[in-house]
């Protein structure tokens, strides 16, 4: 016994539809940021270098004496401060690295400087003294 269903065309067709909700928007901030951020790691020699650099000099007669962590934050959009200055830099930088376009930087700068009271930056740079 076989048994066919009437076809209806209009439930076949796809409809898309693109939202521009908050969520959605914030979304696409987030995963615009994350793509800029893997494009400046190109910069770095080695990105975790830090979690390994103990081991390296120990490993090569070097003895750790101290380590330590040298924040620097910045809490508020101000354009005088270092990490709105470090905009630039990674503007110039990552086009063209990671699938980031000219006009991915764009939008991103375009964000972090709207942001205002919002913006948050922080960055921990490593101190590793050692003797041999």
């Amino acid at each position: 016994m076989s048994a066919t269903m009437p076809f209806d065309e209009a439930a076949s067709r796809r409809i898309e539809v693109t939202y521009s909700t908050p969520d959605v928007i914030e979304q696409r901030r987030i995963v615009r940021m994350r793509k800029i951020l893997a494009a400046w790691d190109e910069h770095l020699a080695d990105p975790y270098l830090p979690r390994r650099l103990t081991s390296l000099l120990t490993e090569t007669g070097f003895t750790v004496t101290q380590r330590s962590a040298i924040p620097l934050f910045n809490a508020g959009y101000d354009a005088h401060t270092f990490s709105a200055g470090l905009i630039g830099f990674i503007a110039a930088f990552v086009p063209g690295r990671a699938g980031v376009t000219a006009t991915d930087v764009n939008a991103w700068a375009e964000d972090l400087t709207r942001l205002g009271a919002d913006y948050f930056f922080s960055l921990n740079r490593y101190l590793f003294l050692a003797v041999k």
